[in-house]
Protein backbone atom coordinates (compact mmCIF):
# COMPACT_ATOMS: atom_id res chain seq x y z
CA UNK A 1 0.00 0.00 0.00
CA UNK A 2 2.78 2.19 0.68
CA UNK A 3 6.15 2.72 0.06
CA UNK A 4 8.37 1.65 2.69
CA UNK A 5 11.12 3.59 4.37
CA UNK A 6 13.81 3.74 7.35
CA UNK A 7 14.36 6.20 9.52
CA UNK A 8 16.83 7.17 12.34
CA UNK A 9 16.07 9.41 15.86
CA UNK A 10 18.13 12.35 17.34
CA UNK A 11 18.34 13.56 20.56
CA UNK A 12 20.09 16.88 20.57
CA UNK A 13 20.40 17.30 24.37
CA UNK A 14 22.80 14.81 24.23
CA UNK A 15 26.44 14.60 22.30
CA UNK A 16 27.23 17.78 19.81
CA UNK A 17 25.52 19.34 17.10
CA UNK A 18 28.45 18.60 15.10
CA UNK A 19 28.28 14.89 15.98
CA UNK A 20 24.47 14.66 15.42
CA UNK A 21 24.85 16.31 11.75
CA UNK A 22 27.78 13.87 10.93
CA UNK A 23 25.25 11.06 11.99
CA UNK A 24 22.36 12.61 10.09
CA UNK A 25 24.44 12.59 6.61
CA UNK A 26 25.84 9.39 7.43
CA UNK A 27 22.35 7.94 7.69
CA UNK A 28 21.51 9.62 4.43
CA UNK A 29 24.28 8.00 2.63
CA UNK A 30 22.84 4.68 3.36
CA UNK A 31 18.99 5.66 1.79
CA UNK A 32 17.31 6.84 5.32
CA UNK A 33 14.77 9.29 4.81
CA UNK A 34 12.84 9.41 8.41
CA UNK A 35 13.86 11.98 11.15
CA UNK A 36 12.31 11.39 14.79
CA UNK A 37 12.72 13.95 17.37
CA UNK A 38 11.17 14.34 20.96
CA UNK A 39 10.50 17.46 23.03
CA UNK A 40 8.02 15.21 24.89
CA UNK A 41 10.45 14.11 27.51
CA UNK A 42 12.22 17.83 28.24
CA UNK A 43 11.26 20.60 31.08
CA UNK A 44 10.76 24.00 30.01
CA UNK A 45 14.58 24.86 30.69
CA UNK A 46 15.79 22.02 28.29
CA UNK A 47 13.62 22.90 25.55
CA UNK A 48 14.92 26.33 25.96
CA UNK A 49 18.45 25.14 25.95
CA UNK A 50 17.90 22.83 23.07
CA UNK A 51 15.58 24.72 21.02
CA UNK A 52 18.24 26.21 18.49
CA UNK A 53 19.97 22.63 18.15
CA UNK A 54 16.53 21.33 17.13
CA UNK A 55 16.07 23.73 14.45
CA UNK A 56 19.88 23.25 13.32
CA UNK A 57 18.94 19.78 13.14
CA UNK A 58 15.90 19.89 11.03
CA UNK A 59 17.06 22.13 8.77
CA UNK A 60 19.74 19.97 7.75
CA UNK A 61 17.43 17.03 7.95
CA UNK A 62 15.12 19.19 5.16
CA UNK A 63 18.13 19.71 2.82
CA UNK A 64 18.63 15.74 2.83
CA UNK A 65 15.39 15.25 2.14
CA UNK A 66 14.11 13.54 5.20
CA UNK A 67 10.80 13.27 6.26
CA UNK A 68 10.64 14.78 10.04
CA UNK A 69 8.75 13.90 12.97
CA UNK A 70 8.83 15.54 16.19
CA UNK A 71 6.76 13.95 18.96
CA UNK A 72 4.55 16.59 21.33
CA UNK A 73 2.45 16.67 23.99
CA UNK A 74 0.10 19.21 25.31
CA UNK A 75 2.63 20.22 28.47
CA UNK A 76 4.95 21.04 24.97
CA UNK A 77 2.48 23.37 23.68
CA UNK A 78 2.37 25.35 27.30
CA UNK A 79 6.16 25.50 27.36
CA UNK A 80 6.97 26.80 23.83
CA UNK A 81 3.70 29.22 24.66
CA UNK A 82 2.39 27.80 21.47
CA UNK A 83 -1.51 27.77 19.59
CA UNK A 84 -2.62 24.22 18.77
CA UNK A 85 -4.25 26.27 15.75
CA UNK A 86 -1.68 28.20 14.64
CA UNK A 87 2.17 25.75 15.22
CA UNK A 88 3.38 28.41 13.92
CA UNK A 89 7.16 27.30 15.88
CA UNK A 90 7.12 23.98 14.04
CA UNK A 91 5.69 25.45 10.28
CA UNK A 92 8.38 27.65 11.13
CA UNK A 93 10.69 24.76 11.44
CA UNK A 94 9.63 22.99 8.57
CA UNK A 95 8.51 19.88 10.60
CA UNK A 96 6.58 17.66 8.30
CA UNK A 97 4.81 15.43 11.26
CA UNK A 98 3.62 16.06 14.66
CA UNK A 99 3.61 12.60 17.01
CA UNK A 100 0.83 13.55 19.84
CA UNK A 101 1.05 11.20 22.72
CA UNK A 102 -0.89 12.67 24.92
CA UNK A 103 -4.41 13.64 24.63
CA UNK A 104 -6.01 16.52 22.17
CA UNK A 105 -9.78 15.58 21.42
CA UNK A 106 -10.18 13.92 17.85
CA UNK A 107 -11.25 16.89 16.62
CA UNK A 108 -8.74 19.16 17.52
CA UNK A 109 -6.81 16.95 15.15
CA UNK A 110 -8.79 16.75 12.32
CA UNK A 111 -8.89 20.51 12.78
CA UNK A 112 -5.13 20.48 12.04
CA UNK A 113 -4.98 18.48 9.30
CA UNK A 114 -7.43 21.18 7.58
CA UNK A 115 -6.33 24.53 8.99
CA UNK A 116 -2.47 23.81 10.36
CA UNK A 117 -1.44 21.54 7.13
CA UNK A 118 0.95 19.41 9.21
CA UNK A 119 0.76 15.75 9.45
CA UNK A 120 -0.86 14.19 12.38
CA UNK A 121 0.84 10.56 14.18
CA UNK A 122 -1.25 8.90 16.92
CA UNK A 123 0.15 6.11 19.09
CA UNK A 124 -0.27 2.70 17.54
CA UNK A 125 0.56 0.98 20.47
CA UNK A 126 -2.99 2.02 22.38
CA UNK A 127 -6.15 -0.62 21.68
CA UNK A 128 -8.46 2.26 21.93
CA UNK A 129 -11.23 3.83 19.99
CA UNK A 130 -9.45 6.82 19.49
CA UNK A 131 -8.43 6.52 16.13
CA UNK A 132 -12.06 5.77 14.99
CA UNK A 133 -13.06 8.63 16.50
CA UNK A 134 -10.03 10.94 14.65
CA UNK A 135 -11.71 10.21 11.32
CA UNK A 136 -15.42 10.23 12.08
CA UNK A 137 -14.25 13.93 12.35
CA UNK A 138 -13.04 13.72 8.59
CA UNK A 139 -9.68 14.78 8.53
CA UNK A 140 -7.19 14.69 6.09
CA UNK A 141 -6.80 11.28 5.68
CA UNK A 142 -3.67 10.65 4.11
CA UNK A 143 -1.80 13.40 7.10
CA UNK A 144 -3.05 10.99 9.49
CA UNK A 145 -0.55 7.95 10.52
CA UNK A 146 0.42 5.96 13.45
CA UNK A 147 3.64 4.99 15.39
CA UNK A 148 3.97 2.23 17.35
CA UNK A 149 6.00 3.55 21.00
CA UNK A 150 9.41 2.28 22.00
CA UNK A 151 10.24 0.75 25.40
CA UNK A 152 13.67 1.87 26.92
CA UNK A 153 13.07 -0.51 30.34
CA UNK A 154 13.61 -4.60 29.87
CA UNK A 155 10.62 -6.76 29.69
CA UNK A 156 8.35 -3.90 29.27
CA UNK A 157 7.99 -4.32 25.01
CA UNK A 158 4.74 -5.22 23.76
CA UNK A 159 4.00 -9.05 22.66
CA UNK A 160 3.94 -10.07 19.41
CA UNK A 161 0.52 -10.78 20.14
CA UNK A 162 -0.34 -7.11 20.99
CA UNK A 163 1.70 -5.87 18.39
CA UNK A 164 -0.20 -7.48 15.41
CA UNK A 165 -3.34 -7.04 16.89
CA UNK A 166 -3.37 -3.06 17.50
CA UNK A 167 -1.16 -2.88 14.03
CA UNK A 168 -3.77 -4.70 11.72
CA UNK A 169 -6.42 -2.74 13.84
CA UNK A 170 -4.52 0.31 12.25
CA UNK A 171 -3.71 -0.90 8.72
CA UNK A 172 -7.77 -1.54 8.41
CA UNK A 173 -8.45 1.32 9.07
CA UNK A 174 -5.74 2.61 6.15
CA UNK A 175 -3.74 4.15 8.24
CA UNK A 176 -0.16 4.17 8.08
CA UNK A 177 2.16 2.19 10.64
CA UNK A 178 5.06 2.75 11.92
CA UNK A 179 7.54 0.88 14.77
CA UNK A 180 11.12 1.00 16.25
CA UNK A 181 14.01 -1.12 16.08
CA UNK A 182 16.83 -1.19 18.97
CA UNK A 183 20.76 -0.67 18.11
CA UNK A 184 22.68 -2.68 20.42
CA UNK A 185 25.31 0.64 20.65
CA UNK A 186 23.69 3.36 20.49
CA UNK A 187 23.38 4.63 24.17
CA UNK A 188 20.88 7.81 23.72
CA UNK A 189 16.95 8.13 23.96
CA UNK A 190 14.72 9.90 25.42
CA UNK A 191 15.67 9.06 29.23
CA UNK A 192 17.67 10.64 31.22
CA UNK A 193 20.27 7.88 31.80
CA UNK A 194 22.38 6.19 29.08
CA UNK A 195 20.32 2.56 27.82
CA UNK A 196 20.57 0.33 24.87
CA UNK A 197 18.10 -1.31 22.40
CA UNK A 198 14.77 1.03 22.10
CA UNK A 199 12.73 -1.55 19.91
CA UNK A 200 8.57 -1.42 19.63
CA UNK A 201 8.43 -5.76 20.54
CA UNK A 202 10.10 -6.78 23.90
CA UNK A 203 10.82 -10.23 21.81
CA UNK A 204 13.57 -7.89 19.65
CA UNK A 205 15.92 -6.61 21.78
CA UNK A 206 18.30 -9.06 22.03
CA UNK A 207 18.43 -9.36 18.09
CA UNK A 208 19.94 -8.39 15.46
CA UNK A 209 19.04 -4.76 13.87
CA UNK A 210 17.87 -6.56 10.60
CA UNK A 211 16.20 -9.84 12.04
CA UNK A 212 13.87 -6.97 14.36
CA UNK A 213 13.00 -5.41 10.44
CA UNK A 214 12.19 -8.47 8.84
CA UNK A 215 9.84 -9.57 11.12
CA UNK A 216 8.05 -6.03 11.49
CA UNK A 217 7.87 -6.11 7.79
CA UNK A 218 6.93 -9.90 7.09
CA UNK A 219 4.18 -9.02 9.91
CA UNK A 220 2.54 -7.02 6.92
CA UNK A 221 1.09 -4.63 8.77
CA UNK A 222 4.96 -1.69 8.99
CA UNK A 223 5.53 0.64 6.38
CA UNK A 224 8.54 2.49 8.27
CA UNK A 225 10.89 1.47 10.77
CA UNK A 226 12.94 3.72 12.80
CA UNK A 227 15.88 2.85 15.34
CA UNK A 228 14.96 4.15 18.64
CA UNK A 229 18.42 4.96 20.03
CA UNK A 230 20.95 7.47 19.08
CA UNK A 231 23.77 6.69 17.89
CA UNK A 232 23.23 3.05 16.04
CA UNK A 233 26.85 2.13 14.71
CA UNK A 234 28.09 2.09 10.74
CA UNK A 235 27.56 -1.35 10.52
CA UNK A 236 24.01 -1.44 12.22
CA UNK A 237 22.90 1.37 9.49
CA UNK A 238 24.13 -0.78 6.80
CA UNK A 239 22.75 -3.89 7.70
CA UNK A 240 18.91 -2.02 8.25
CA UNK A 241 19.53 -0.10 4.97
CA UNK A 242 20.17 -3.68 3.02
CA UNK A 243 16.67 -5.56 4.36
CA UNK A 244 14.83 -6.92 1.68
CA UNK A 245 11.45 -5.03 2.18
CA UNK A 246 9.01 -6.21 0.42
CA UNK A 247 9.64 -9.81 0.15
CA UNK A 248 10.42 -12.48 3.00
CA UNK A 249 14.04 -12.86 3.06
CA UNK A 250 16.34 -15.89 4.57
CA UNK A 251 20.00 -15.25 5.43
CA UNK A 252 22.52 -18.41 4.37
CA UNK A 253 25.63 -19.36 6.05
CA UNK A 254 28.86 -20.36 3.88
CA UNK A 255 27.63 -23.64 2.43
CA UNK A 256 28.85 -26.50 0.52
CA UNK A 257 26.12 -27.54 -2.45
CA UNK A 258 26.05 -27.78 -6.12
CA UNK A 259 26.02 -25.22 -8.62
CA UNK A 260 22.52 -26.62 -9.25
CA UNK A 261 22.00 -26.02 -5.78
CA UNK A 262 23.18 -22.81 -5.48
CA UNK A 263 21.35 -21.73 -8.43
CA UNK A 264 18.15 -22.99 -7.20
CA UNK A 265 18.92 -21.44 -3.93
CA UNK A 266 19.79 -17.76 -4.96
CA UNK A 267 18.61 -17.43 -8.29
CA UNK A 268 15.26 -18.60 -8.56
CA UNK A 269 12.05 -17.66 -7.38
CA UNK A 270 9.71 -19.31 -4.50
CA UNK A 271 6.77 -18.88 -3.30
CA UNK A 272 4.61 -21.25 -1.40
CA UNK A 273 1.73 -23.51 -2.71
CA UNK A 274 -1.40 -22.59 -2.39
CA UNK A 275 -2.53 -26.41 -1.33
CA UNK A 276 -0.54 -26.34 1.56
CA UNK A 277 1.01 -29.57 3.42
CA UNK A 278 1.95 -29.66 7.29
CA UNK A 279 5.03 -30.99 6.71
CA UNK A 280 6.39 -28.55 4.14
CA UNK A 281 6.12 -25.31 2.48
CA UNK A 282 6.97 -26.32 -0.85
CA UNK A 283 8.86 -23.86 -3.84
CA UNK A 284 7.18 -25.59 -7.33
CA UNK A 285 8.23 -22.77 -9.45
CA UNK A 286 11.88 -24.47 -9.06
CA UNK A 287 10.99 -27.47 -10.54
CA UNK A 288 9.42 -25.44 -13.99
CA UNK A 289 12.64 -23.56 -14.59
CA UNK A 290 15.20 -26.31 -13.98
CA UNK A 291 13.78 -28.77 -15.73
CA UNK A 292 16.19 -31.92 -17.20
CA UNK A 293 18.38 -30.58 -14.73
CA UNK A 294 20.07 -33.19 -12.47
CA UNK A 295 20.40 -33.57 -8.25
CA UNK A 296 22.75 -36.15 -7.10
CA UNK A 297 21.59 -37.45 -3.57
CA UNK A 298 24.67 -37.39 -1.06
CA UNK A 299 25.16 -40.46 1.25
CA UNK A 300 25.29 -38.96 4.41
CA UNK A 301 22.24 -36.59 4.21
CA UNK A 302 20.12 -36.41 7.23
CA UNK A 303 17.55 -38.75 7.96
CA UNK A 304 14.91 -37.37 9.47
CA UNK A 305 14.30 -33.44 9.20
CA UNK A 306 12.94 -30.78 11.38
CA UNK A 307 11.71 -27.17 11.43
CA UNK A 308 13.48 -24.96 9.42
CA UNK A 309 15.57 -27.20 7.82
CA UNK A 310 15.57 -26.02 3.69
CA UNK A 311 16.12 -29.56 1.13
CA UNK A 312 16.15 -30.18 -2.20
CA UNK A 313 14.47 -33.00 -3.65
CA UNK A 314 17.23 -35.36 -5.66
CA UNK A 315 17.12 -37.43 -8.81
CA UNK A 316 15.76 -40.58 -5.88
CA UNK A 317 12.62 -38.84 -6.49
CA UNK A 318 12.66 -38.25 -10.35
CA UNK A 319 9.63 -36.22 -10.92
CA UNK A 320 9.27 -34.03 -8.13
CA UNK A 321 13.51 -33.24 -8.63
CA UNK A 322 14.67 -29.72 -8.25
CA UNK A 323 12.03 -28.88 -5.63
CA UNK A 324 13.03 -26.79 -2.90
CA UNK A 325 11.21 -26.96 0.12
CA UNK A 326 11.03 -25.47 3.80
CA UNK A 327 10.47 -28.29 6.66
CA UNK A 328 8.21 -27.07 9.18
CA UNK A 329 6.99 -30.38 11.25
CA UNK A 330 9.87 -31.83 13.23
CA UNK A 331 11.39 -35.32 12.72
CA UNK A 332 9.84 -35.15 9.22
CA UNK A 333 11.59 -38.13 7.09
CA UNK A 334 13.64 -38.28 4.53
CA UNK A 335 12.01 -41.06 3.00
CA UNK A 336 13.68 -43.08 0.09
CA UNK A 337 16.63 -40.44 0.84
CA UNK A 338 15.00 -38.04 -1.77
CA UNK A 339 15.78 -34.84 -0.11
CA UNK A 340 19.39 -32.84 -0.07
CA UNK A 341 19.90 -31.01 3.22
CA UNK A 342 21.03 -27.47 2.71
CA UNK A 343 20.97 -25.44 5.49
CA UNK A 344 18.85 -24.84 8.56
CA UNK A 345 17.31 -21.15 9.44
CA UNK A 346 19.02 -19.54 11.88
CA UNK A 347 16.91 -18.84 15.27
CA UNK A 348 16.72 -15.37 14.98
CA UNK A 349 15.00 -15.51 11.37
CA UNK A 350 12.90 -18.98 12.47
CA UNK A 351 9.38 -17.03 13.01
CA UNK A 352 9.37 -15.83 9.48
CA UNK A 353 8.56 -19.20 8.52
CA UNK A 354 5.39 -18.84 9.89
CA UNK A 355 4.95 -15.62 7.46
CA UNK A 356 4.35 -17.48 4.66
CA UNK A 357 1.16 -17.99 4.32
CA UNK A 358 -0.19 -19.62 1.02
CA UNK A 359 0.94 -17.87 -2.10
CA UNK A 360 3.71 -15.85 -0.52
CA UNK A 361 7.08 -14.77 -2.17
CA UNK A 362 10.33 -15.92 -0.51
CA UNK A 363 13.97 -15.58 -1.23
CA UNK A 364 17.26 -17.12 -0.03
CA UNK A 365 20.44 -15.01 0.39
CA UNK A 366 23.89 -15.65 1.12
CA UNK A 367 25.17 -14.37 4.52
CA UNK A 368 27.85 -11.08 4.41
CA UNK A 369 31.01 -12.58 6.58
Amino acid sequence: MYKKNIGISIYPEFSTLEKHIEYLKKASDYGYNQLFMSFLHLSKEEVKNNLSNFKKIIKQAKKLKFYVCVDISTQTLDVLKENIYELKIFKNMDVDCLRIDTPLLPVQLSIITHKVGIDIQINASIDDSFAQNLLDFKPIKHKISACHNFYPQQLTGLSEEFFNRTSKKYYDMGIKVSAFVGSHHGIYGPQKTQVLELPTMEKHRNMSISAQAKELWASGYITDILIGNEFATDEELKELAEVTRDTIEFEVPKIDISNIEHKILFKDLHFRRGDASEYMIRSPLTRALNKGQIIEPRNNDKESLNFGDVVIVNKNDEHYQTELMIIIKDNTPNINKKFNYLFTINKEELSLINKIEDSTWFKFSPKNN
